[in-house]
């Protein structure tokens, strides 16, 4: 890789160049392949990945800025459908490259006598023959098969702040939306999702800070640290009975003594205990004798279900 930065003025334009090799191998053993015979086979590629970025500073401690960078991951290899090599002997067949490119402009600066600083961005990513990981039912049982399901689209912006509004007091938010559709003529195991959200892709977030940090009579500092954080909500996979995962917030609450190098710190996770899910998918249906004995869906859903309340402390020594 390497880089190339053309500073004039208070314009700054900055190049830069990537080069990366990437080789998958693998080997399936007989006694797990629906033929009873080992299945291999190798992929490579190399890519290059360009980079590139305008900036302009401004007397007033702020700044603009556009980039435009692409990115990849890499192609690999799967146990179905089988093929079969130049031989006839069966073979793992293969998924391409997953490629995008991102654009996002910025402005980042200070205010009020530089007491807060702010940095907003508006960003799009293009992807292009997006990887999507489905569940496969198979006579040896089901796994995750990857594939190219099509191109998708993501469009978001964001905002962070931060103020300190008096000498001991830091006040920060932050702000995220997200608007994903998977492009038109997109399907994925056999279903039309054009225009539909891609599994995982949180709407919007929101993250609010105090922070509260005091010097005191006998040598001490007392800290006091208050985090609210709101993950907006996100849908599984439209192919498979699509699931809504609904948005959620978490309440956290550190405070304590500093004193020289030591520490005393209590922590509370999740004061007011909300029940959620981090994240939510399908799963196929084990059949007769497996989890679900009940064939009339196909599907269950599993998540990850998030902490409940957690009360901790700590004594740390900073040597």
């Amino acid at each position: 890789f390497g880089n190339l930065t053309y500073t004039t003025g208070s314009w700054e334009i900055s190049f830069g160049l990537r080069v990366d090799s990437w080789e998958r191998e693998k080997v399936v053993p007989a006694n797990v392949t629906e033929s009873g015979l080992a299945h291999a086979n190798k992929v490579d590629g190399t890519e290059v990945l360009p980079r590139l970025s305008i900036s302009r500073s401004f007397e007033n401690d702020s700044m603009v800025y556009l980039t435009v960078a692409k990115g990849y991951e890499p192609g690999g290899l799967r146990h179905e459908p089988v093929i079969l090599d130049d031989q006839g002997r069966p073979s793992l067949s293969t998924f391409n490259k997953e490629e995008a490119v991102q654009t996002e402009i910025g402005w980042k600066g200070t205010f009020m006598e530089g007491r807060g600083n702010f940095s907003m961005a508006a960003f799009m990513i293009d992807y292009e023959d997006r990887l999507f990981t489905t569940i496969v039912q198979s006579a040896t049982g089901p796994f995750e098969s990857i594939d190219n399901s099509g191109n998708s689209e993501n469009i978001g912006f964001e905002l962070e702040l931060a103020y300190q509004a008096t000498e001991y007091l830091t006040l920060a938010a932050a702000f995220g939306t997200l608007d994903a559709e998977w492009d038109s003529g997109t399907i994925v195991s056999g279903v039309d999702v054009s225009g539909q959200t891609p599994s995982g892709s949180i709407d919007n977030g929101i993250a609010l800070a105090v922070n509260y940090a005091k010097p005191l009579d006998n040598g001490m500092e007392f800290i006091a640290d208050f985090q609210y954080n709101r993950r907006g909500s996100s849908t599984s996979m439209p192919p498979h009975n699509a699931i809504d995962n609904p948005s959620y917030y978490t309440l956290n609450l550190t405070t304590g003594i500093r004193w020289g190098n030591w520490e005393l710190m209590i922590h509370g996770e999740n004061l007011t205990d909300e029940q959620y899910y981090t994240d939510l998918e399908n799963w196929v249906n084990l059949g007769r004798g497996g989890a679900l004995d009940d064939m009339s869906d196909p599907f269950y859903i599993i998540g990850t279900h998030g902490h409940p309340r957690m009360l901790s402390a700590s004594v740390t020594y900073n040597f």
